[in-house]
């Protein structure tokens, strides 16, 4: 299954306009939460929407890494004049015993965001609350499919394999328009999804 990979040559272009290093928003050597939260706070300042960062500690429950590469972050202008807010976690870290993978997707509409294509396994659709709206799941396949096999149903395939597009739109608050999120989530239950979507808040 496709992921989202972010383009970092579009995080350096906005990184001198924000007054932040490289690092702040890219995988860099002396990447840390410290620079992560300064990209949040950089992306709200810039994106004509209300930005959205989950918790730090519902992260690291799901067991995705905060502070160290591979994680990744980049502000990209996929509709013109709009910025696209992409943070991306992952979980390969020998410490948290987990591959599981998110990538957060904002913007003004869905529009300006990447194609992620359509998944070929039953979407095996589920929906929940938060945030005051209904957020849409889908079933996108399963990851580690041999080439050529059809994905299977979500039944038959491993949670820690199991590959999500969740989905909402949350009503402005404060900014000039609501805001438009994409979650891409592999190797997470859905528990896990729902507190780690429900964590998260505007940024100030």
């Amino acid at each position: 299954m496709r992921r989202i990979v972010s383009v970092l040559a579009g995080a350096t272009l906005v990184a001198g306009s924000l007054g932040l290093s490289v690092g702040a928003v890219g995988a860099a050597e002396e990447y840390d939460f410290a620079k992560q939260r300064d990209f949040w706070t950089g992306a709200a300042q810039v994106a004509d929407f209300t930005v959205y960062a989950p918790s730090r500690k519902d992260i690291e429950r799901a067991g995705l890494e905060v502070g160290e590469p591979p994680t990744m972050s980049s502000l990209q202008m996929l509709c013109a004049g709009d910025w696209t807010v992409i943070a991306s976690f992952d979980g390969d870290d020998v410490r948290f015993e987990s591959d599981a993978s998110l990538t957060l997707t904002q913007a003004p509409s869905s529009e300006c965001m990447d194609d992620v294509g359509a998944g070929g396994a039953p979407p095996s659709p589920w929906s929940f609350r938060a945030l005051g709206t209904t957020w849409r799941a889908i079933y996108q396949g399963c990851r580690n499919i041999g080439e050529g096999q059809p994905d299977p149903g979500v039944a038959d395939c491993a949670v820690a394999d199991r590959v999500y597009l969740i989905s909402g739109q949350i009503a402005s608050m404060g900014g000039s328009q609501d805001t438009a999120v994409r979650v891409e989530v592999v190797g997470m239950t859905r528990p896990q999804i729902r507190r780690l979507i429900r964590s998260m808040e505007a940024v100030r």
